[in-house]
């Protein structure tokens, strides 16, 4: 899947995998806060395979939320998130 977007320059940008999940994690992030206001971010995770960007990382640190890091296969990340709940 690729996203583009176009600069002010009037060239086009062809989004990363990492940039993308970076989008779609504040997306999620910011819409959840937006549905629930007066939520506690620190019992709130995001999974994220051993091959991702640490961008999610990193936001987890400055939002106040979980970051786990998991295998690559959806097993494995369903048994991730079994022990953390």
């Amino acid at each position: 899947m690729n996203t583009l977007d176009d600069l002010y320059s009037g060239e086009w940008h062809v989004f990363s995998g990492n940039e993308l999940g970076a989008l779609l994690g504040w997306w999620m992030i910011h819409t959840y806060q937006v549905i629930h206001p007066d939520v506690d971010l620190s019992k709130t995770y995001m999974l994220a395979s051993t091959v991702s960007s640490k961008i999610l990382a990193s936001m987890a640190k400055k939002e106040g939320f979980n970051f786990e890091v998991c295998n690559f296969n959806m097993y494995m990340n369903s048994k991730k998130l079994y022990e953390i709940f």
